[in-house]
């Protein structure tokens, strides 16, 4: 038998090799296998809504095997990289590196690192206001204004050790040439003070509006347009929004005048006890020396709404089912408290009996009895919702007519 196995040994130990090196290429013909270009930001699952990354997760390498017309199409957008941090509290912790990807024909092989040093501290919160950071120029004939910022303040939550370290807020612009005024979108950045970006920050809103008027040198400038609105709406409703077309206009006079010029207002606008939205075409207030380019009238909307408050209503007992020879003689409470939501016209209009407890009394005798309140017994007006029940249970006593 030894001898059989020894007998012409390389060739057998050849045809092994062979035989694997068949297989490995029968069972990846058609994929590749190899590290991701693009590194994937680390990211974090279950993190604790009072807790916050203090530490720079950083980004990893993931070797991947893919059919090859795949391997263009993966990004950070298809494969994530986490952390998962589900019931970890305070403090420094080692952390394996998970990936998940949407494609199923792609076979995670290695993630490097496969363990990160994760540190959390206790969510804390700074509010602070937008600057605009620009970088190259515009038509070399114009100008720019001040820029505006919506919002202008934002949020910005993260552990103590990342909020130390913000100096400002930055939106980021880059200027080409324009000769009218800019309006984008810009998403925002934590800068440190060596104007670094901090990553591990959450900002809210996380993205501004930002606008830019531009002028021709000394001559003409692009303002915003503010509403200039006077009185309240009726009680009970409020302004939600308010909209301006367009909401900015060419201008131009004497450099002196209008090198202050930011906005212009419109011509007043009353809304005294309005209940509905309000449309007007109305003409803009131009200082002195100041005349439009293109148009003296924009068009406000001004959209009105009902308040949604809460209050304490009472449910008028409907009792149910109980047999024709009996009555409840005696109720406590006689009604059940609840508190409501709803339009604030509605709620301050609500009449006794239009809310209702319905009781069902089925299979009841003479006696007393101890009936729960729940929330499926209370009827209510259409756009007002329960909130919760004050009245928890009712004592009654049930006897014959």
């Amino acid at each position: 038998m030894p001898n059989i196995l020894s007998k012409n040994l390389p060739l057998k130990l050849l045809a092994i090799v062979a035989a694997v090196f068949l297989w490995f290429y029968v069972i990846n013909e058609g994929y590749e296998v190899g590290f991701v270009d693009a590194e994937i930001p680390i990211e974090t699952y279950n993190l604790a809504e009072d807790l916050a990354v203090a530490s720079e997760l950083g980004t990893a390498k993931i070797k991947v095997r893919a059919p090859a017309q795949s391997w263009s199409k993966i990004s950070s957008e298809n494969i994530t990289a986490f952390v998962d941090l589900k019931g970890i509290r305070k403090g420094i912790f080692s952390k394996e590196v998970k990936v998940s990807v949407d494609d199923p024909s792609i076979t995670i092989l290695d993630v490097d690192p496969e363990k990160i040093g994760v540190t959390l501290e206790e969510l804390q919160t700074l509010s602070k206001e937008i600057e605009v950071e620009t970088t190259g120029n515009v038509n070399e004939a114009y100008e720019t204004q001040d820029p505006t910022v919506s919002p202008n303040k934002v949020e910005i939550k993260g552990s103590q050790t990342s909020i130390e370290k913000v100096n400002k807020i930055v939106a980021p612009v880059t200027l080409n040439g324009e000769m009218t005024e800019i309006k984008t979108q810009v998403e925002l950045e934590a800068r440190d003070s060596n104007n670094q970006k901090i990553t591990n920050l959450v900002i809210i809103p996380k993205i501004a509006e930002i606008t830019i008027p531009i002028r021709k040198q000394n001559e003409i400038k692009t303002v915003g347009i503010k509403a200039n609105i006077i009185g309240n709406p009726a009680s009970g409703y409020w302004v939600k929004e308010t909209t301006i077309t367009p909401n900015s206009v060419a201008v131009q006079g004497n450099a002196d005048t209008i090198s202050d010029l930011s906005y212009l207002n419109t011509q007043k606008i009353d809304i005294s006890n309005i209940t509905t939205t309000t449309e007007k075409s109305i003409a803009l207030d131009l200082p002195n020396e100041v005349t439009t380019i293109d148009t003296n009238q924009v068009t406000v909307k001004i959209e009105v709404e009902a308040q949604t408050i809460s209050k304490t209503a009472t449910a008028t007992p409907r009792y149910t089912g109980l047999a024709a020879d009996l009555r409840v003689a005696l109720a406590s409470p006689s009604t059940v408290s609840v508190q409501v939501t709803g339009p604030a016209p509605k709620l301050n209009a609500l009449k006794e009996g239009e809310i209702a407890a319905t009781i069902n009394l089925s299979g009841k005798s003479s006696g007393s009895y101890t009936m729960p309140i729940s929330n499926n017994m209370i009827s209510l007006p259409t756009d007002i919702s329960l909130k919760s029940l004050d009245t928890k249970e009712i004592q009654i006593i049930i006897q014959g007519k």
